[in-house]
């Protein structure tokens, strides 16, 4: 693929120049330039430029179909090369949200390579709407990702969910308890998630129901600090189980289960594309992903396998 055309599908992918340059490495001049010279090559504009941003034309839509038939050909054969390898062969492509990338996907894919030691992987982290994208432009084959929207021409295998936890450090006196109130909470400093996360309409719908206040520390719109400031000492951190099974694991952090807890928004969506079948590899993958996270969700609030 040329230049150009990469440089047209990423910025279709990310819906802008600059956001397209950040992902290909490039000057959003370089990028704006280079749709500039293919347009004229085509002798039809692939873009309609509005005031608040870009919008494919006739022409781009036309365009963007092509070269994903395109990568979907190419992966296909890619595929059926690798197939004659021998069984066992090939490179799962997948996406997946943040909270997999330490205490999910490191022992998951150890233990699939013992099994398929010709297996290879291809992972992409990104947000809900990013693994979607992947999934529908034929740039991976399994997606996992946290409450997305309508998933489109993704089809969702299973939903987990993950209930809002209080988090401290080991040695913290709220460590040794079982479960956990919202007022049990309340005498310690709180780090909290702000409303990007899922996590704080949880919060605010427990402390709404209960009328205690807490002495908020931090609010934080990510959360790796949270689990730093929590690891420290400094607080009561509050999230879902998932966000701190790394450090449970390692002995660095604790999460109990708050009594006065809100049905869980934290969902997190398996996904495949709905318009292929997976390859074999990708499927033995899929179904390990789903034991895997079954281990640790919200017991009894799975969703079905298939639809």
């Amino acid at each position: 693929m040329t230049q150009a055309l990469r440089c047209f599908e990423e910025t279709a992918r990310q819906g802008g120049i600059r956001r397209a340059a950040e992902h290909l490495a490039l000057a959003p001049s370089a990028v704006n330039r280079q749709i500039l010279n293919l347009e004229a090559e085509l002798g039809l504009p692939l873009f309609e430029r509005l005031p608040r941003g870009l919008r494919l034309s006739s022409a781009g839509e036309m365009l963007l179909h092509r070269l994903r038939l395109w990568r979907r050909d190419e992966r296909q054969l890619r595929e059926s090369l690798e197939a004659m390898r021998g069984p066992g062969s090939g490179t799962v492509r997948l996406a997946v949200g943040e909270a997999l990338s330490e205490a999910v996907l490191p022992p998951l894919l150890t233990a699939f390579r013992r099994e398929s030691p010709r297996a290879s992987f291809a992972v992409t982290m990104s947000d809900a709407e990013g693994v979607l994208r992947a999934l529908a432009d034929g740039t991976v084959d399994l997606g996992a990702c946290f409450n997305p929207a309508e998933p489109g021409p993704a089809r969702v295998v299973r939903r987990f969910h993950f209930p809002m936890g209080a988090v401290v450090a080991p040695d913290h006196p709220l460590a040794a308890a079982e479960r956990l109130s919202l007022r049990d909470c309340a005498a310690w400093p709180a780090i909290v998630p702000d409303a990007s996360i899922a996590d704080r309409w949880e919060l605010s719908q427990a402390v709404q129901a209960t009328g205690v206040n807490l002495m908020t520390l931090a609010e934080c719109n990510r959360v790796l600090p949270m689990r730093a400031m929590a690891r420290a000492g400094l607080g009561v951190a509050f999230l879902s189980r998932l966000d701190v099974l790394a450090d449970e694991r390692r002995g660095e952090l604790v999460w109990r289960p708050l009594d006065e807890a809100a049905p869980s928004r934290t969902v997190l969506a398996v996904c495949v594309p709905s318009d292929r079948r997976l390859p074999a590899l990708t499927e033995a993958l899929l179904e390990r992903l789903l034991a895997a996270l079954a281990e640790i969700a919200e017991p009894g609030a799975l969703s079905r396998r298939r639809a």
